[in-house]
């Protein structure tokens, strides 16, 4: 078997050969045909005449370039040949080889476990019918016709298991993935749960302590400033009744209702910072306003600029409440520490946020190395308390900045300031 496929594939490589070689020998013919008829029609054009007006280097020219593109078609189509015979019996050499392995492959595998599966799921009609045969002379090829449906059922049952194992797979990969995004659902919502929870105790936290400071400023305002007040009319009135001789006891008397003044101012503005009256009655825009000047009074060195952009109207409670908040801290730590010269505010109300930036151009500090004080901790548990963002960039010798953004809804919103 193996002898007579190799002398099959030699005698096509020989036919092949001897095609190739004839093709290039038929195209060399006329080509050699071609060139000499040109060339002596040529010859005869030039001696007889014909190309008169025409120099003999421009006929060598035309000649030459004739003659190299007629050199170049006929190599191409040379080539050409070649290659189309080369790959037809590359193919033909790689067919025949494969039927070879195939051939030796089964010589060598006479036990096949997939014939003797197939042997095993054949039919017992089909082999009474392989066994009759053999008994009493069958015809060729009944048996590989008998064997034929077997085949088909064989491959028709392994294609079922393979769907079945596939199926299986995607059933376990489904299940796994299912198991692993319920777990994943799971972690979120408690990291949510827990977030929310912490949010909401932070906010109960600083909710009480702005109603601590809020009685504390309501009983400074009411029962110091009270009696404070008794006691400065007190004073007048003992002064009023001294007789006029009394010059030094008058004047001590004025330095005590002048030190009654003082404390009255003093407690006035711890009340104020404490809780201030109009946050409350008119707004953060005009509250901002108002410490604004009163600062630039009292500290003429610091220059403070402001601006309000679309806050046309009152904003909540809580989220006026934190904003004051955060002007305070940031005021104080700009007179205290940063000792700058300039510090910007600029509040801007965006559907659906609010973008609060502080700005100074004092000393800074490194983010890197400084650890935050007990102010900007404090910033930045009442930024979360409101579900905000705050950012605070800084470094030695270029200021601070601070950025925070609070989201706020239209329904929040009340009445003009």
């Amino acid at each position: 078997m193996k002898a007579v496929a190799i002398d099959w594939i030699r005698s096509k490589t020989g036919f092949r050969l001897l095609l190739t070689v004839s093709a290039l020998l038929l195209l060399s013919i006329c080509y050699m045909l071609y060139i000499s008829q040109w060339l002596s029609g040529e010859f005869e054009a030039l001696c007889g005449g014909g190309g008169a007006g025409i120099s003999l280097e421009q006929t060598v020219e035309r000649i030459t370039i004739r003659f190299v593109s007629t050199t170049f078609l006929f190599l191409a189509g040379g080539v050409i040949v070649v290659t189309v015979f080369s790959l037809s019996g590359g193919r033909a050499d790689a067919d025949a080889a494969d039927t070879l392995a195939l051939q030796d492959d089964d010589d060598e595998d006479d036990e096949d476990p997939i014939i003797e599966m197939e042997e095993d799921l054949m039919l017992p009609a089909e082999m009474d019918d392989s066994e009759g045969g053999e008994e009493g002379g069958a015809v060729p090829g009944a048996e590989t016709m008998a064997s034929a449906p077997s085949n088909l059922a064989h491959s028709y049952t392994r294609m079922l298991d393979v769907m079945q194992r596939i199926n299986e797979m995607e059933k376990e990969h489904s299940i796994e993935l299912a198991d692993k995004n319920t777990q994943l659902q799971q972690e979120i919502a408690e990291r949510k749960r827990a977030e929310a929870e912490i949010r909401h105790l932070s906010n109960r936290l600083i909710s009480g302590i702005e109603e601590a400071r809020k009685h504390l400023a309501q009983d400074l305002h009411d029962e110091f400033g009270q009696t404070l007040t008794a006691l400065h009319i007190e004073a007048e009135t003992l002064m009023s009744a001294m007789p006029a001789d009394l010059v030094a006891q008058r004047q001590r008397i004025d330095g005590l209702v002048a030190l009654i003044e003082q404390l009255g101012d003093k407690i006035r503005s711890i009340s104020s910072d404490l809780r201030p009256d109009l946050l409350d009655d008119l707004g953060l825009v005009p509250t901002l306003r108002w410490n604004i000047e009163e600062y630039a009074r009292n500290r003429p060195e610091l220059q403070i600029d402001f601006q309000a952009v679309g806050a046309r109207k009152r904003f909540p409670s809580d989220i006026e409440l934190v904003l004051y908040r955060l002007f305070q801290e940031s005021l104080n730590n700009v007179i205290k520490h940063s000792r700058a010269t300039r510090f910007s505010v600029t509040l801007t109300y965006s559907h659906p946020k609010i973008i609060f930036i502080l700005k100074d151009n004092g000393i800074g500090f490194d983010q890197n190395t400084d650890t935050d004080g007990i102010g900007l901790l404090g910033m930045r548990e009442r930024v979360v308390s409101v579900a905000g963002t705050i950012a605070i960039i800084s470094g030695k010798g270029r200021g601070t900045t601070i950025r925070v953004e609070l989201p706020v809804s239209r329904e929040g919103l009340s009445r003009e300031n």
